[in-house]
């Protein structure tokens, strides 16, 4: 009986360990991962709650010109592109980087503390993904196709068609 108790906790112990291994090397596909500061994209606080409204303004103002984003603050980043793919915090600069599948979109900020959230985009760069497209060739297209990615879908309101009556 002793024996077959102690095979037990032995067989549960080497489960135990296989599992914890497994999760502690285990990343998010598809995620850039980056040990910097201790911090990891996930700890960037939504400290700042947006009506759907000024969502859509920013959004628009972005879509007008690239220009714009040079107007924002992190908060109003986030709030239009969500969380970034990757963060460096060389403070006092920080930079929050974006991608989809054609460009990257590099966001650079003056923080003068850890709070990114309340300091200004003080410059960005686009440029291409692939070898063969040049960087000017995705201007005016990495920036919109951000945007429009993270609008989400647009419903019909019904109390449009009842207000157009």
């Amino acid at each position: 009986m002793r024996k077959r108790y102690l095979s037990f906790l032995i067989a549960l112990a080497v489960i135990c360990g296989f599992f914890f291994v497994i999760h502690s090397v285990r990343q998010e596909s598809g995620r850039a991962q980056a040990a910097v500061g201790g911090l990891s994209v996930r700890t960037i606080a939504r400290d700042v709650n947006y009506t759907r409204a000024d969502k859509r303004a920013i959004r628009r103002a972005m879509l007008a010109g690239d220009e714009y984003l040079l107007s924002l603050k992190g908060a109003d980043v986030r709030a239009v592109l969500d969380q970034p793919e990757l963060v460096r915090r060389d403070l006092p600069t920080v930079v929050w980087q974006y991608r989809n599948e054609f460009c990257v979109l590099d966001v650079y900020f003056m923080a003068a503390s850890a709070k990114v959230s309340v300091s200004p985009v003080v410059h960005y760069e686009i440029r291409a993904r692939q070898k063969d497209v040049r960087d000017e060739d995705v201007q005016g297209r990495c920036l919109e196709s951000m945007v429009r990615a993270q609008a989400g879908a647009r419903f019909v309101s019904l109390d449009g068609f009842y207000k157009s009556n």
